[in-house]
């Protein structure tokens, strides 16, 4: 039978902002569910919440064939009108002859009722939400004025400096106008175009009724101050594992990986689960056993929180106030315990973020470019007993590619190494294969190397020395692009390694990924304790697209990933803190 009133609607859920998307989605979903006017609901939203999504799906009993994954997604880049094309263009044959109801992620007030608002709602003729403006409000605090007459909107004043976004919290569209609001240009104001084109009405979010010849508000929900840190997965190219016993590296960083941390303004100090890393509720014990094997114990919670309570102390010792409250949240693509430095990368993307949340420079917390890996570095081994070398933190800070000295004399005098920034070009085309499940843990497999080093054991000794040369002979064979050298270099690595430290501690699954690299023409070497490898062909310096597709699908077939390096270059516009 039709709904409230007759009407029959398709509900989308449009995620512009995926971390209110995350917090309020549930809420919107329970709205429609209740309402029988209401006979779909779909959610849009970007790759960066889509796997949460599906999780958040899982529990909530919503079909997850309802999520509808944006590609091509750049946040806050397309406005209004095109973020309702999509989901229109994407949901016609759902839709059908029903009328449209498009919401985005807002908090839905305590008050809001979705069947009166249905029933306010004229008939065959689209509307908007609103907020009544007291004569006590700011009026200048809301994004945009409408003028309304019995309810129809004639009117619409805005301001550009206003706190607030200029999208209404939910739009009616009739089935008629949908083609029409397809076609708006994306360069015109959506709102303005139906007021011109259409009987636009304005419906109020609250109980409070809209009196006839007033001004009302767009939006009720502030745009909160947010800022975003990211920090990319890394690979080591030459001389690991060197970096934590006074060696010499060659790192560079990886894009097709990385870490994202949102820190935005908030009530309270929230630090916000993610819901692939730091689920505690499962539907079956298998479930939970499968996923621990998949995900780990720990989470990035604890990386949060650690990297928060160093942040504090630093803000109290270069005497300046803490951050108000605030919520975080982080996404991460770098695969799970792999040696592409997850950690340190979630680490380094909320540093960032705290920085810019704050408006703050280095200088500002006593901090220099050179001593920040030691920071970052010391909150995963002083907070979290995390056993790491300072080679990972140091590309996450400078990005691109970077030959790092680690000398103890260097050490020991300026408490930090040399790092020389290397151009990123002469670095030749290589590719990463990876575990498509969890590696080991890189402490453990550093632990008997590192005892066996402090205790001055000769065979050790000799090998970091030994590394450190293939880092300083990888820079001249970079700058003369003698990829023979580099790749000899990089198999000179693996070898070494694998002595030093025994295969059993480098693990089944990653020797073979070398070995089936080396049958297919590359050099190898692992990109940090396990997990991945990076891979040079020694004799095309540009692998021919159907040898690379050959490649990645003979990887495939034995359950590993395989990508093209795409090396991260240093932001040098001034917008990234470090």
């Amino acid at each position: 039978t039709d709904g409230e009133g007759g009407q029959r609607f398709v509900a989308i859920i449009i995620g512009s902002d995926p971390f209110i998307f995350s917090r309020n989605v549930g809420r919107w979903v329970k709205e429609f569910k209740r309402s029988t006017a209401v006979e779909d609901t779909f959610l849009v939203t970007s790759p960066l919440r889509s796997e949460e999504l599906h999780v958040w799906a899982h529990f909530a009993e919503f079909d997850p064939k309802n999520i509808i994954i944006d590609r091509d997604w750049k946040a806050h880049a397309r406005g209004t009108n095109q973020d309702i094309s999509f989901a229109i263009q994407s949901k016609i044959n759902e839709i059908g002859n029903r009328d449209l109801l498009v919401v985005w992620g807002d908090p839905v007030p305590d008050d809001f009722d979705l069947h009166r608002f249905l029933e306010i709602a004229p008939r065959a003729l689209n509307a908007i939400s609103c907020y009544p403006i007291n004569a006590d409000d700011d009026k200048q605090r809301f994004s945009a004025h409408l003028t309304v007459h019995h309810s129809r909107v004639t009117q619409m004043e805005t301001h550009e400096t206003a706190p607030r976004l200029t999208t209404p919290s939910i739009y009616l569209i009739r089935n008629h106008s949908l083609q029409l609001v397809q076609s708006v240009d994306g360069n015109v104001n959506l709102l303005q175009h139906l007021i011109a084109s259409t009987e636009l009405h304005a419906i109020s979010m609250r109980k409070e009724p809209l009196v006839s010849g007033s001004h009302i508000a767009v939006n009720h929900i502030e745009k909160a101050h947010e800022a975003i840190g990211i920090s990319y997965a890394r690979a080591g190219l030459l001389g690991n594992p060197s970096d934590g016993y006074n060696g010499k590296t060659i790192s560079i960083s990886l894009e097709n990986f990385y870490a994202m941390v949102t820190v935005r303004q908030s009530r309270f100090v929230d630090l916000v689960p993610n819901l692939r890393y730091d689920r505690e509720i499962f539907s079956s014990f298998d479930e939970l056993a499968t996923h621990t094997r998949l995900a780990g114990y720990y989470g990035g919670l604890r990386l949060l929180r650690a990297t928060c309570t160093r942040f504090f102390d630093l803000c109290r010792e270069a005497g300046r106030a803490p951050p108000g409250p605030f919520s975080m949240s982080y996404h991460s693509s770098i695969p799970f315990a792999c040696g592409l430095s997850g950690s340190s990368a979630i680490i380094t993307a909320a540093f960032r973020a705290l920085m810019k949340f704050m408006g703050l420079g280095l200088s500002d917390l006593k901090l220099t470019r050179e001593t920040l890996p030691n920071i970052i570095l010391s909150i995963e081994k002083d907070e979290l007993g995390i056993n790491a070398g300072l080679q990972d933190r140091v590309i996450q800070v400078y990005e691109g590619a970077v030959f790092m000295d680690f000398g103890k004399q260097l050490m020991d005098t300026q408490g930090h190494g040399n790092y020389q920034q290397l151009d990123p070009s002469l670095v030749p085309q290589m590719y990463i294969a990876y575990l498509a499940t969890p590696g080991g843990d890189s402490g453990k497999i550093h632990h008997n190397v590192k005892i066996r080093y402090q205790n001055g054991d000769p065979e050790v000794v000799a090998a970091m020395q030994k590394w450190a040369s293939f880092a300083s002979d990888g820079v001249t064979a970079l700058a003369n692009r003698n990829t023979a050298l580099l790749a000899d270099l990089m198999n000179q690595n693996f070898e070494l390694r694998k002595r030093i430290f025994g295969a059993a501690a480098l693990g089944e699954a990653t020797l073979k990924m070398v070995s089936m690299a080396q049958e297919l023409g590359f050099s190898a070497k692992f990109t940090g304790s396990g997990g991945a490898i990076l891979c040079l062909h020694k004799e095309k310096l540009e692998l021919p697209a159907e040898d690379e597709e050959k490649a990645r699908q003979h990887f495939q077939n034995h359950g590993f990933g395989f990508v093209k390096v795409k090396i991260h270059t240093p932001d040098v516009s001034g917008s990234n803190p470090f």
